[in-house]
């Protein structure tokens, strides 16, 4: 009797937490979540959710079913898959676990291109969008250009669901772990600490994504110390950035490749909130501008979900 009871108790509870996992997971697509008006920049174009773990529901959003190209979240895929193949952790050679912290962390473009050409390129999207029943995640026209994938905020919000789920090998966590770790200079000199990092509170962990600023000026690096030390941790012998597609080619989802662009994503209040800013900007913007640009978004999307949580 006393072992019927536990099982039954045990059972319960697991039902529990599947029906809350399915709850969080639909309500980041629900199209219904509160909109917030926070005001936009001229020219920005920008989606947004704040996704509260605890209510199981979206806070506030913006256009969050609407596609960008990912530039470096889609590291967050190619990560996932990479771990997935092996199997177990256990089975990553060190030299990989290196490449992927490199990738995670300081945004390294090397690794990722690695990681991407070694899985089959537009297959790791394939297995992916397959796996976490993304919604509007879609591969890149050239196979070559994983920056140019399409995905929506509220596709990134469950993909940190994913994450966060605890899967029985531990990949999340090995992954939201190096998140959490995020160096503030990436490895090709740009300062990632915009968005999450310098709007909210910490402790957060942090995915960020930029593209279509160029290469970072020389002279102008976040630290130019900093950066040397990573670039040869990591073994980087190419330049980070995404190059343009070639003239005439297939030009695949309906994104916009050629705006500047600044993302940032991550965990935010102790990782019982996800947060996923996308923008766009004006051709021309500079990084300092449109940085502040994002990190200023960033600020009032976060207090306008505080605000609705106390409602």
């Amino acid at each position: 009797m006393v072992l019927m009871t536990s099982t039954r108790a045990w059972l319960a509870a697991l039902v529990a937490v599947s029906l809350a996992a399915v709850t969080a997971f639909t309500s980041a697509y629900a199209d219904s979540g509160p909109a917030s008006h926070a005001e936009l920049p001229p020219g920005m174009t920008a989606a947004y959710v704040l996704f509260d773990r605890a209510s199981g529901s979206v806070a506030t959003q913006l256009n969050q079913t609407k596609q960008f190209r990912s530039a470096s979240l889609i590291k967050l895929l190619i990560a996932l898959d990479y771990l997935n193949t092996q199997g177990s952790l256990d089975a990553v050679p060190d030299s990989d676990r290196a490449a992927l912290q490199s990738m995670l962390r300081s945004s390294d473009d090397v690794a990722a291109r690695n990681f991407w050409q070694g899985a089959g390129r537009t297959q790791v999207i394939d297995r992916m969008v397959a796996k976490l029943d993304l919604k509007h995640t879609a591969p890149p026209a050239d196979p070559d250009f994983w920056g140019y994938t399409a995905l929506s905020a509220s596709d990134v919000v469950k993909i940190y669901q994913y994450l966060l789920s605890g899967d029985e090998q531990g990949f999340g966590e090995f992954i939201l772990d190096n998140l959490h770790q995020s160096t503030r200079c990436a490895l090709d000199g740009r300062n990632q600490y915009f968005g999450i990092p310098a709007a909210v509170p910490p402790p957060f962990g942090v995915k960020q994504g930029w593209s279509g600023f160029g290469d970072t000026p020389a002279g102008q690096e976040c630290s130019p110390i900093e950066s040397a030390q990573l670039k040869a941790a990591s073994g980087a012998e190419a330049p980070n950035g995404v190059t343009p597609l070639a003239a005439g080619s297939n030009p695949g989802p309906n994104i916009d490749l050629k705006s500047p662009l600044l993302h940032t994503s991550g965990l935010v209040d102790d990782d019982s909130k996800i947060l996923v800013v996308l923008t766009l900007y004006p051709a021309q913007t500079s990084w300092e501008d449109a940085a502040a640009q994002i990190t200023k978004l960033t600020k009032s999307v976060y207090r306008s979900g505080a605000q609705s949580s106390k409602a």
